[in-house]
């Protein structure tokens, strides 16, 4: 976690590079907005924008060594001026990777300031020879967003708060969680290059962790049993979960619930999607719902992958995890898992 200290370390490193820009009240956006807006123009900086002050703080703070090898970068813009030119003042050598189409003018610019300028490719996943990390990059986001995001982390949310600190199934999600970050890191690094270098300053890779994360091995692939399997299966349950939460929107629509957890799901699966059961104990959580009860009733309400009733449940709320159960399931005034995890914390 970076203190105070770290930014006006970082203020008095870039100080000599950066001119004083002041605040500029603006009228127009202060009356659009109802509020007082100010403009910081840092257009006015050497190289057209605040990028220089990262740019200039990172490299400043380079050891010798790590100057002697150069840096590369890749930017269209204002970034490549702010690191060519940060570059220059600090007598490290820079190149700078550009796509073909750049403006001509942004491209003399970043020579100007003493950079060698590479210029390859219609786009960036080609100016980053070849490696596609405009694609990459735009996956990777897909994958935090849809997968990882709204579905992992929604529910495993649940085994991280409630769960006995050293139970095998939260430690399972929090390597899932360790593995993810630090491959990701390693991913994004061409991409948010000072972003992912503060991740790594700040994140416990293993015994040997490198110097920066530029100079880390390649993220590792786990090599996982049936994988071609595997993946298809997950594809099904998540049409599956797609048609689950396409059922549940007129239930909040009609304001008969707050939130899915109050939820009862009768769920007939058609015959492609009948393996699907084989998760029955874990629908509840993977769903979030408050229960799930698998049928073979084909008058429910049809959807692409099953048959569907939803309802609101008429059960107990646990006050110590929030989902709903029904009262044989409750120990006193928490449910079975709540009241176990709670008598191995007073032990």
């Amino acid at each position: 976690m970076l203190k105070l200290e770290d930014f006006k370390a970082a203020k008095k490193r870039v100080d000599e590079v950066i001119l004083p820009t002041h605040l500029i009240h603006s009228d127009a956006f202060s009356e659009e907005c109802g509020n007082d807006v100010y403009i910081k123009p840092e257009n006015l900086q050497k190289t057209g924008a605040f990028k220089i002050r990262g740019a200039y703080n990172k490299i400043m703070k380079l050891d010798d060594e790590a100057k002697k090898r150069g840096l590369i970068a890749s930017s269209a813009g204002n970034h490549a001026q702010g690191v060519a030119y940060a570059a220059k003042k600090l007598g490290v050598k820079a190149t700078i990777c550009m796509p073909a189409h750049t403006p001509l003018i942004k491209v003399d610019a970043t020579k100007a300031h003493g950079a060698d300028v590479v210029l390859y490719g219609e786009a960036y996943d080609e100016a980053y020879a070849n490696y596609d990390f405009a694609t990459a990059n735009q996956e990777i986001l897909n994958y935090f967003t849809n997968t990882l995001s709204s579905f992992y982390m929604d529910f495993t949310k649940d085994i991280l708060y409630i769960e006995d600190a050293n139970s095998p199934r939260r430690r399972q999600v929090q390597t899932v969680l360790y593995h993810h970050a630090k491959t990701m890191m390693k991913l994004l690094s061409t991409v948010l290059v000072f972003t992912a270098e503060e991740l790594h300053d700040h994140f416990h890779c293993d015994e040997n962790k490198a110097e920066s994360i530029f100079l880390e091995p390649k993220y590792e692939l786990f090599d996982i049993e049936n994988e071609e399997e595997v993946l298809a299966y997950f594809s099904k349950f998540m049409e599956v979960r797609k048609d689950v939460l396409k059922s549940m929107e007129g239930l909040r629509n009609e304001k008969l619930i707050k939130s899915n957890m109050e939820t009862k799901v009768t769920l007939s699966l058609k015959d492609e999607y009948k393996d699907i059961a084989n998760l029955k104990d874990d629908l509840k959580q993977l769903f979030i719902v408050a229960k799930v009860e698998l049928v073979d009733d084909t008058t429910l309400e049809e959807y692409e992958t099953s048959y569907i009733k939803v309802e609101k449940f008429n059960g107990v709320q646990c006050p110590r995890c929030w989902n709903y159960f029904d009262e044989d399931e409750m120990n006193g005034e928490l449910c079975s898992r709540c009241a176990s995890v709670a008598h191995r914390v007073a032990e």
